[in-house]
């Protein structure tokens, strides 16, 4: 149950980080800087949007893979919503979904980019990674829910143990993650 909490709390770091891609006053006080040990890095502002970035377009995928497949449409929520800081309307309309669809697709693209993160860099063993992602109260601050106050926490599953694994890893990839429309 803890590493679920922090898992949640994790996704919620990582979209903050996101939403905040070209603000270096808030990248510069993220979580992540600690969770991704990038305090020690000359500029750990640019090494985490860079990381976020790498990220993302590690999830492009190849010229064989056909334009309309959910590996596509979680690159596009991806890039398009935080690389190219597209408002929600904008992009629902591009990828021709509701904006109530997007947001539910826009959810589940983020589960897969924290979920690479946090099996990419073994977060879940950082010494600091309990007190970091714990709220004082145990329970997920409302501001900071991709939803807003009322919207729901991403919820992760957990796997099994290993190196350079996801104890995350709800989805195999970027084609299982957004249904066929």
């Amino acid at each position: 149950m803890v590493q679920d909490a922090m898992q949640v709390a994790f996704v919620r770091e990582v979209r903050q980080a996101l939403v905040h891609l070209y603000d270096p006053a808030v990248l510069r006080h993220s979580t992540l800087v600690r969770l991704l040990s990038l305090e020690t890095d000359q500029d750990p502002v640019a090494s985490l949007r860079s990381i976020l970035e790498d990220e993302i377009e590690a999830l492009r995928p190849g010229a064989d893979v056909p334009s309309d497949s959910n590996a596509w449409r979680v690159y596009h929520i991806l890039h398009y919503r935080y690389v190219e800081q597209s408002p929600q309307n904008e992009v629902a309309k591009d990828l021709a979904v509701s904006v109530r669809q997007l947001r539910r697709q826009e959810r589940s693209a983020l589960e897969l980019l924290a979920d690479r993160l946090w099996s990419g860099y073994d977060v879940e063993a950082e010494p600091a990674a309990q007190d970091l992602l714990r709220e004082p109260d145990g329970e997920d601050a409302p501001q900071d829910r991709p939803g807003g106050a009322h919207g729901p926490s991403p919820k992760i599953e957990s796997g099994s143990a290993g190196k350079r694994r996801s104890s995350c890893n709800k989805y195999k990839s970027a084609h299982e993650l957004v249904p066929p429309r």
